[in-house]
């Protein structure tokens, strides 16, 4: 029988792990725990996943955005992904950036398990919108350290 965990493991790689291939550290964590179905991983401090300045998001294109329906109460949910229209990031930005879609307050909510909650608590209110499968990134393409 499977043994389940109520909660996501959460890992925090140091600066030397980080600058090693993300696949070798999740095969690590993978070795180490074979039957976790997902897990957190939490950059170092320090890390930012860029330096450079953003490029125009006028000009950068998200041509298939995913919409997550959920859908459920008392831990029994169903999801639901549906494909938008598409949008430039600008667009994208600014849906990001309305009320009902900012992250919880990280200075009010210091505890990363009240933040967690205050997120999946929202899922069913605020569907979150995707932008992921977009052939670009955002990343800098040299960083110092880091995924």
């Amino acid at each position: 029988m499977t043994q389940y965990m109520h909660e996501t493991p959460v890992f925090r790689p140091t600066k030397e792990e980080f600058s090693k291939p993300f696949s070798e550290y999740i095969a690590k964590v993978l070795k180490k725990y074979p039957d976790v179905a997902m897990f957190k991983v939490v950059p170092p401090d320090g890390w930012r996943p860029r330096r450079a300045p953003i490029p125009r998001l006028q000009k950068l294109d998200i041509n298939c955005p995913i919409k997550q329906l959920v859908f459920g109460t008392r831990g029994s949910y169903r999801c639901m992904l549906v494909e938008q229209k598409p949008l430039t990031a600008f667009e994208f930005r600014d849906i990001a950036e309305e009320e009902g879609h900012l992250p919880p307050n990280k200075e009010r909510d210091k505890e990363d398990k009240l933040l967690e909650r205050a997120f999946w608590s929202s899922l069913t209110i605020n569907p979150p919108l995707y932008g992921a499968d977009t052939p670009m990134s955002l990343f800098d393409e040299k960083l110092p350290y880091g995924w």
